[in-house]
């Protein structure tokens, strides 16, 4: 890991982060969490750059699926963790929602749209697994 991605998952870890949950918490009075695989953003500066924009859009689709108390109720109760994973190949992009996981599997490190998840996919996701 270089000293550009080191600088860049800091800032994440001690500003971005701790501010997107508090955001996540107010949305879904709940006790859910982005925990990023942290080893899968080393060696790359574009996916870093990208992270803190993403979080944002999940957290888009979690006040989405919020708006209504049912909404937040499942939200709390299915989901304990959002883990990000930055990957390589566009055609293993995935969402999954496993134990209280919910696991984003997206290429960070390329802005073609053919690896990332839209607003809608996000959305669509969680109302169909929670």
């Amino acid at each position: 890991m270089g000293l550009q991605e080191r600088q860049h998952i800091e800032r994440i870890q001690t500003d971005v982060i701790p501010a997107n949950n508090k955001s996540l918490h107010e949305a879904t009075d709940g006790e859910m969490t982005f925990d990023p695989d942290w080893s899968t953003f080393q060696n790359s500066v574009d996916a870093c750059l990208s992270l803190s924009g993403f979080l944002t859009k999940v957290i888009g689709a979690v006040q989405w699926v919020a708006r209504t108390p049912v909404g937040k109720q499942a939200l709390a109760e299915g989901i304990d963790r959002i883990v990000v994973r930055n990957i390589s190949d566009p055609a293993e992009k995935a969402m999954t929602l496993k134990d209280k996981i919910f696991q984003i599997d997206l290429v960070l490190s390329s802005f073609a749209d053919e690896g990332r998840f839209s607003d809608n996919d996000l959305i669509s996701f969680l109302e169909n697994n929670l």
